[in-house]
């Protein structure tokens, strides 16, 4: 059986030696593993379903933040050197990989969420979820201007989205924009093209790196459509899909399978 491009690579770029540090931490403990581009609502997501299962959630972005702040770099310092230097980049991934493995945290979200997953089931993990999130174009320009610019830009803007059509990516949304004379539109213009530069780059990275296309949903149990729905909506969608649940108890809820 051919093994997927991601196991060969990762494993190329880890080293013996870590991937069996990896694999003997192995544990069945229930974690959910969360997906999907900027504006797509996965830290929020996370963030409420480690509310409601009581337990704590992490993430790649997390470890990214602490490795930049242990080495002296800004964020923006550490991300580049990353880009230099793919056996680093894979080391905060086996870091990740290695959490998950052993059930650390209950949500995990990461770029490389059903890749990881399934690199970890192929070796005997259970317990694992791996989901997608998807969001359309119109709404992710929405969210990521009301965090990265104000809901003052997003307000303003939100007649012009709506006019839009065959939009099926922020590039859609910004030749939308940029046709535009609306008070405002420079402002949205440059928040939503450094974002899609981001997903453009990391995709690029990813590729290269490890042979795979990000959020690809073959590799994950499902796929969340989050554009019209509520964060409690999506909770209980998520929990849904991994049959698990919030269990009252005197100390705190606990997983319940």
């Amino acid at each position: 059986m051919t093994r997927p491009p991601f196991a060969t690579r990762f494993e190329e770029l880890l080293g013996t030696a870590r991937v069996a540090s990896i694999l003997a931490s192995l544990r069945d403990s229930p974690v959910m593993l969360l997906a999907g581009g900027p504006g797509t609502g996965k830290s929020a997501l996370a963030a409420r379903l480690a509310e409601l299962l009581g337990r704590p959630a992490s993430g790649t972005g997390a470890i990214v933040r602490a490795a930049a702040a242990a080495s002296g770099r800004t964020l923006a310092e550490y991300n580049r050197r990353l880009e230099l230097h793919p056996e680093e980049d894979a080391a905060l991934d086996a870091r990740a990989a290695a959490a998950i493995a052993r059930g650390d945290v209950t949500v995990f979200e990461s770029r490389l969420a059903g890749h990881l997953g399934a690199w970890l089931r192929a070796h005997g993990r259970r317990g694992l979820t791996s989901i997608v999130l998807r969001c359309d174009p119109h709404e992710q320009a929405r969210r990521l201007l009301a965090r990265e610019a104000s809901p003052r830009v997003r307000e303003e803007l939100e007649p012009l989205l709506k006019t839009a059509r065959g939009v099926e990516s922020l590039d859609d949304v910004l030749v939308t924009l940029r046709a535009s004379r609306a008070p405002l539109v420079a402002e949205a213009v440059v928040v939503l093209e450094a974002q899609a530069s981001r997903i453009k780059a990391e995709r690029a990275r990813m590729l290269a790196r490890y042979g795979v296309v990000l959020d690809d949903p073959s590799v994950y149990d499902a796929v969340l459509d989050t554009s019209r729905l509520g964060i409690a909506e999506c909770a209980s969608r998520a929990l849904r899909i991994a049959e698990l649940a919030p269990e009252a108890s005197p100390d705190r809820p606990r997983l319940k399978a």
